[in-house]
């Protein structure tokens, strides 16, 4: 009897190639060491430049100085104007009066289309386009003080406490324009040097006083003579805010009690 062999035949798969993960797995890491990189490298250069700033501040407070000869400092005329009652309307302007600060101006109603609008809070009064955020905008800051205490002592025992007076000191500022006016200004200066570069400038207001030194817009504090327990302090910035005629809106305000 025949035997039969029964041979089954293999078949073998047929040879598929599988893509490799690895160019794509190579990328992810690339992708994560740039990232790493960069914030490592933005992270230094922000420390670096940090710690060159402190540097610089406290090179500037430990340098000696010269003896500073204070003097007087001319700027556009800034008298203040004879205004309206509360009560009275200009075309243009309004009028601001508080009795609680005791102070009053007026300034336009609207500038280039926009609106101007005044707010009052606390010992503020803040001017500014309605668009934007009132509390960034222009200020005058009333103060008091004794009707004997000299304005320049007054300022000194409250903003320059501690400061080296070669340092930081209260610079009258000159208007031909005032000489027999009751009206005067004055600024928390520093030395300066000819074409000084902003960030150095900035470094003396801070080390003066941030908020009420001069700076790179326009800053000063005012007094008038008739009114001996109060003065002012304005913080306009780089631009204007018009009233009537030429003027600015500080160049209108007056002392009401």
């Amino acid at each position: 009897m025949d035997e039969v062999v029964n041979i089954k035949q293999q078949v073998n798969p047929p040879n598929i190639e599988v893509p490799s993960d690895e160019p794509l797995r190579k990328n992810r890491i690339f992708r994560l060491a740039l990232i790493i990189f960069s914030i490592v490298f933005f992270t230094t250069v922000a420390f670096f430049i940090y710690k060159l700033n402190i540097a610089k501040r406290e090179e500037y407070i430990k340098t000696p100085q010269i003896k500073v000869v204070l003097t007087k400092v001319q700027i556009p005329s800034i008298t203040a104007a004879q205004l309206p009652s509360p009560t009275e309307t200009q075309d243009g302007l309004e009028v601001f009066n508080s009795e609680k600060l005791g102070i009053q101006f007026n300034y336009s109603k609207e500038i280039n289309g926009t609106k101007i609008v005044a707010h009052e809070s606390g010992n503020k009064v803040f001017i500014s386009s309605d668009n934007s955020d009132i509390y960034n905008g222009q200020s005058v800051e009333v103060f008091e003080k004794p009707a004997n205490r000299a304005i320049e002592d007054t300022i000194k025992e409250k903003f320059l406490v501690g400061k080296d007076p070669l340092k930081c000191f209260v610079q009258p500022i000159y208007n031909p324009d005032e000489v027999d006016s009751t009206v005067g200004k004055l600024s928390i200066s520093f030395p300066r040097i000819t074409n000084e570069e902003p960030e150095n400038i900035f470094i003396k207001t801070e080390y003066c006083s941030l908020d009420y030194a001069e700076t790179n817009g326009v800053r000063y504090f005012q007094y008038d003579t008739q009114h001996p327990t109060k003065y002012l302090f304005f913080n306009i910035g780089q631009y204007s805010i018009g009233s009537n005629g030429d003027k600015s809106w500080q160049d209108t305000i007056e002392i009401t009690d």
